[in-house]
C-alpha cells in the first residue's frame, strides 16, 4: 500500500478518536450540571442558642438551650472540647456552678449537623466589705472583713499591692497601729478572682506626747546673726513653767478632734504637720482636745467655752471672734505665747545661743527651701533640740496667742509677758518648708493677715499651764 494512503487513513482515525474524546467530555459536563440542577443541597440544623440566667455574685447560673429547627437534638461540652452526637445530649435546663466554656451542637437525620454555639462563665464572688468605713482613727484600730457570697475565702494585702490567693488570708479581726491601705477580694477555687475592695486608714496614736518646760529666764529677740528690727531690742523674760506639745499637731490629730482636715493638697496624712489652718480654728482645737481629754477649757467666746456654741469658724472677717478670752489658769491646752515658744525652741536656755532650734545648721533640724523638694515633711524626721522638741524650725510656721506689734518688744513686760491687748495681725513663729533660713530662725517672727485668714504654710503645736 503507497505510504501516503496509510498517512491518510491514520489522521481520519486521529480526527474520528478526537471527536469522540470531545463529545464525551462535553457529555460529562452537561451530566454534572443537570445533576446539580435536579439534585437539591442537604440543609443545615439552625446554630442553637444558650441561654444563660443572670444571678447575684457567686449564684449557681442556669442553663438553658433551644434550637429552632423542630425535631433537632443538642449535645453540648462544658469542657471547651467540640460537641458531636456522643457528648453529653441536653434534655432540660441545668446548674453550673464554676467557671466553664460550654459549647452546643444540634444534629437532626438527613441534615447537616449545626454550627457549634459557646459561651464563656465566670463566676466571681461579690466585693469583699471592709469595716469601719475608710477614715481617721485613734490607735489602735480593728478593721473587720466579710463577704456575703458564702463558702469563699478573703485575701488582703498591706503592703499596696492587690491581694492574690497567695496573700494573707483573713481569719480573723485585724489590729492597725498605722497609716494603712488594706486591699481585699474573695476567692473560691474554681472561680474567677473577686471583686477588689480596698480602704484607706489614717491610724494616729492619740498619746499625745508633751515636754515639760521648766520655770526660768532667756534672753529673748536676735541676740546674734542678720535679722529684722522687730526682733530688738533683746530683753529678758522669765517664765512659768509649762508643758508643750513634742511635734507641731498632725493632720491625723486634728482631724480626729475637728472631725476635717482643711488641708485640701495633701489631704489627710497621719503623721504630717496640719497647715492651712487659721488662728482661729487652733483655738477651737484647743478647747475641742482639753474637752476630749478632761481638762479644763482655756478660750472662752461669747461666754462659753463650749466650741459648739460658738457656731462655724468665720472664712471671712468676724471681729466678735477677736473677744475671745484666755483662763491663764485653767489647765487645757492652749497656744503658746511668743516668749513661751521662743524659750522652748531655744532648749530653755541661753548657751548654745543657736540660730535654729537645737542647732547652728539648718538642714539636721529644720525642713525649709534649700532640703524640703518644696513638700511638707512628716513630723520628727529631723534632729529635735535639746529638750527633744522636734520642727520648731522650718517644715511648718505655728500660731502663738499674741498680737503682732513691731514695737513690742520695747515695753514688754519681763514677767510672763501675753502680748498686746489688742491687734490686727496674730504672731507665726518657726518658718515653714518653703521658706528660706533667716525665717527659720528661733527669734524670726512673722504675722498673718487677720485670726480668720488660713494660710498654706500655717500650723500650730499647743503648751498647757503646769500645775
Amino acid at each position: 500500500m503507497p505510504l501516503c494512503k496509510i498517512r491518510r487513513d491514520l489522521m481520519k482515525k486521529a480526527q474520528i478518536i478526537s471527536t469522540i474524546i470531545l463529545l464525551l467530555s462535553m457529555l460529562f459536563c452537561l451530566t454534572s450540571c443537570m445533576k446539580g440542577i435536579t439534585s437539591p443541597s442537604i440543609p443545615r440544623v439552625e446554630r442553637p442558642a444558650i441561654y444563660v440566667s443572670i444571678e447575684e455574685d457567686g449564684e449557681p447560673k442556669r442553663i438553658t438551650i433551644f434550637c429552632e429547627t423542630g425535631g433537632a437534638s443538642i449535645y453540648y461540652t462544658l469542657d471547651g472540647s467540640e460537641p458531636t452526637n456522643k457528648s453529653t445530649k441536653y434534655t432540660e435546663p441545668f446548674e453550673v456552678h464554676k467557671d466553664l466554656t460550654i459549647k452546643a451542637k444540634a444534629f437532626k437525620k438527613d441534615m447537616k449537623a449545626s454550627d457549634t454555639e459557646y459561651r464563656v462563665l465566670y463566676f466571681q464572688a461579690a466585693a469583699v466589705i471592709i469595716d469601719p468605713p475608710a477614715g481617721m482613727y485613734a490607735s489602735p484600730l480593728t478593721v473587720t472583713m466579710e463577704c456575703p457570697t458564702e463558702g469563699v475565702q478573703i485575701y488582703y494585702a498591706t503592703d499596696g499591692n492587690w491581694p492574690t490567693p497567695e496573700s494573707n488570708r483573713y481569719d480573723g479581726p485585724i489590729v492597725l497601729n498605722s497609716n494603712t491601705i488594706i486591699r481585699a477580694m474573695a476567692y473560691r477555687v474554681d472561680w474567677s478572682i473577686g471583686k477588689y475592695s480596698d480602704q484607706r486608714y489614717g491610724v494616729v496614736n492619740t498619746n499625745f506626747e508633751t515636754v515639760l518646760i521648766p520655770a526660768g529666764s532667756f534672753n529673748m529677740g536676735r541676740t546674734k546673726g542678720d535679722g529684722w528690727t522687730h526682733e530688738l531690742p533683746v530683753h529678758n523674760v522669765s517664765l512659768n513653767s509649762f508643758y508643750i506639745d513634742k511635734y507641731p499637731i498632725t493632720q491625723g490629730e486634728y482631724q480626729l478632734i475637728m472631725g476635717t482636715d482643711p488641708d485640701f493638697d495633701y489631704m489627710a496624712d497621719a503623721k504630717k504637720p496640719v497647715n492651712d489652718v487659721s488662728w482661729n480654728h487652733a483655738i477651737k482645737y484647743c478647747n475641742l482636745r482639753s474637752i476630749n481629754e478632761g481638762y479644763t477649757p482655756v478660750y472662752s467666746l461669747f461666754g462659753s467655752t463650749n466650741p459648739a456654741d460658738w457656731g462655724d469658724v468665720p472664712e471671712l472677717g468676724d471681729v466678735s471672734w477677736d473677744s475671745v478670752v484666755c483662763d491663764w489658769n485653767a489647765n487645757g491646752y492652749r497656744l503658746p505665747t511668743e516668749a513661751e515658744w521662743e524659750y522652748a525652741a531655744r532648749g530653755a536656755q541661753n548657751y548654745p545661743d543657736y540660730l535654729y532650734s537645737g542647732s547652728d545648721a539648718l538642714q539636721n533640724v529644720g525642713w525649709y527651701f534649700n532640703n524640703s523638694e518644696n513638700l511638707l515633711q512628716d513630723v520628727g524626721t529631723l534632729s529635735p533640740n535639746s529638750l527633744d522638741i522636734y520642727d520648731m524650725s522650718g517644715n511648718i510656721r505655728e500660731w502663738c496667742w499674741d498680737w503682732f506689734d513691731e514695737a513690742y518688744y520695747a515695753n514688754s513686760p519681763s514677767d510672763n509677758p501675753k502680748g498686746p491687748d489688742s491687734g490686727e495681725y496674730r504672731v507665726l513663729r518657726g518658718g515653714y518648708w518653703n521658706e528660706r533660713k533667716i525665717h527659720c530662725r528661733v527669734s524670726a517672727r512673722s504675722y498673718h493677715p487677720y485670726p480668720f485668714v488660713t494660710g498654706f504654710g500655717n500650723g500650730f503645736r499647743v503648751c498647757r499651764t503646769a500645775p
